[in-house]
């Protein structure tokens, strides 16, 4: 993991799919979080403002689904005037030095300097082959991993996942709804169990929680609630009606 945080990370492993990705949100000026001020620059749609790029530790997003309950491909879905795919790849890019795209498939004739994308190294394994691959392919010794379809992921959040607890192999929230999988953080301690989960057939990304030998922190309800009141960072959007109900929330 040499390479690990650096800006333009080489590909590792066979060739990766690229595609274009439009980057935004740079020379906004100071974080209004002053805990979060000194140097890379925050999120545009929340914060506006600069910080640290977070050390040690990759940023994933999952965009391979087929997308059958919404009916279309999500990724191009607009949410207040951006893309799903475009917020989320942007949101990471001003956390990680290091962001990786999964796809399920090649995509042609498509680049971004910064975002290092590969497809599913055991094809047809949704989010737990996802997981898999990215957790692969990154530089880094632990990963932070979302799904493309999760339009209200907030910096803030994001970095208390990702320092929460730096030597737990897992680090996941809790909530009334139970694991929230896809909103965070796995060590490459985690790749033989989802190889063996994957040849199993066991996709249930939050069977991993339950390996008695990976150090698992999980995080409660009542520790987000001051940084995302709303838990809207833990929304996904599934159907039609889903985008909807989405695009009448403002985040607080």
């Amino acid at each position: 993991d040499g390479d690990c945080g650096r800006v333009g990370v080489r590909t590792a492993g066979k060739p990766a799919q690229t595609r274009r990705l439009t980057r935004q949100g740079e020379g906004l000026g100071d974080c209004p979080r002053p805990e979060m001020r000194g140097g890379g620059t925050c999120h545009p749609l929340f914060c506006g403002g600069k910080h640290t790029m977070l050390p040690g530790i990759a940023g994933v997003v999952l965009a391979g689904g087929k997308s059958r309950r919404m009916g279309k491909d999500k990724r191009g879905i607009s949410i207040h005037g951006k893309p799903l795919l475009e917020r989320t790849v942007t949101v990471l890019l001003e956390v990680f030095s290091e962001v990786l795209l999964v796809l399920a498939e090649p995509e042609e004739g498509r680049e971004h300097e910064r975002v290092k994308i590969v497809t599913d190294i055991i094809p047809g394994c949704a989010a737990a082959g996802g997981l898999y691959t990215g957790l692969y392919y990154s530089l880094c010794p632990r990963v932070f991993v979302v799904a493309c379809d999760m339009p209200f992921l907030q910096p803030a959040v994001i970095e208390f996942f990702s320092t929460r607890s730096p030597q737990a192999d897992v680090v996941l929230a809790q909530l009334a709804n139970g694991f929230q999988s896809m909103h965070g953080v796995y060590s490459k301690k985690c790749l033989p169990f989802l190889r063996d989960m994957l040849d199993a057939q066991d996709l249930r990304v939050q069977t991993i929680a339950n390996q008695s030998t990976l150090n698992v922190h999980l995080i409660s309800e009542s520790e987000l609630i001051p940084l995302d009141p709303q838990l809207l960072s833990f929304m996904n959007l599934n159907s039609p009606a889903d985008v909807e109900f989405a695009k009448k929330i403002h985040p607080i």
